[in-house]
């Protein structure tokens, strides 16, 4: 609980997620930024410490949209949770006044039919899933550049060989595909899926981070192995804690544990969710 009229930011806000029930009281302000470190003065995001506390918020069973939202400020800035951002992502909160419960923040329906936390944003036709990948099954001429989520979709809906889409936030590129399999959490991107294949999707342990590497820890490599098949080897293997695999080559470093990450370009990396 976060008392009334005080604030609970940064490491505050990750220990107050941890509750098995969050409360807030009149007045309280919890806050969330990007993982940093300091050099030369100036805060700098660190993939690394973000790679640590999205394993750590994916195993308090937060959605990868809760974990994209706490993570994705700048560190020199702050976002506070207001009751509307709880309920969109998927934070689970009690909002005190007056020593009574507010009644804007219901439970979580476990009874949903979907396995994904998935948002049915313009028909019955097409679901959007946040912080989230559909590798693969790029139709041709893909992506559409300069685009937006919104336009991603409907350009999906609207295309009747299209299946699903990946829509890269970094780069507003939109990738629209023939049919899907895994949905992998990417803070960096929002997925959408037509629900004639929802029944064949599986929802991945796997969180993937491009341009990333995990030097160390490797345990088995593999040689000439598309993307899918490494992300299969470390989803089923029971050692494997993340992994590391270079478009180039097409090898696949399974890691044992999750090493500190580095920037590099042509490599893509993914941490597994502990269960």
């Amino acid at each position: 609980m976060v008392p009334a009229n005080s604030t609970c930011a940064s490491a505050c806000g990750l220990a107050w997620l941890a509750g098995s029930r969050r409360f807030v009281d009149t007045g309280a302000k919890v806050g969330f930024h990007a993982a940093y470190i300091q050099s030369n003065g100036e805060s700098k995001e660190t993939g690394t410490g973000n790679a640590l506390a999205g394993a750590y918020l994916n195993q308090l069973g937060l959605t990868q949209s809760a974990i994209a939202y706490v993570t994705e400020m700048a560190p020199q800035n702050m976002k506070w949770l207001t009751p509307e951002d709880a309920k969109i992502v998927g934070i689970e909160m009690t909002v005190l006044a007056s020593n009574e419960t507010d009644p804007a923040f219901p439970k979580t329906d476990n009874n949903s039919s979907s396995q994904f936390p998935t948002k049915e944003l313009r028909s019955q036709t097409v679901k959007r899933v946040g912080s989230a990948d559909i590798f693969g099954f790029d139709l041709p001429n893909m992506p559409l550049k300069e685009t937006t989520l919104i336009a991603c979709e409907i350009a999906c809906e609207s295309n009747p060989d299209c299946k699903a889409y990946t829509f890269n936030r970094r780069n507003s590129a939109c990738f629209l595909k023939s049919n899907g399999s895994r949905v992998l959490g990417n803070p960096l991107a929002d997925a959408g899926y037509k629900v004639e294949i929802e029944a064949r999707l599986h929802n991945s342990s796997i969180t993937i981070f491009e341009r990333t590497d995990l030097p160390g820890g490797d345990y088995k490599n593999f040689s000439d192995m598309t993307f899918e098949q490494c992300t299969d080897f470390c989803e089923t293997d029971r050692l494997c804690a993340s992994f590391t695999y270079a478009r180039r080559s097409m090898t696949c470093w399974l890691k044992a544990s999750v090493p500190a990450a580095i920037s590099t370009k042509g490599a893509i990396s993914g941490v597994k969710a502990s269960p």
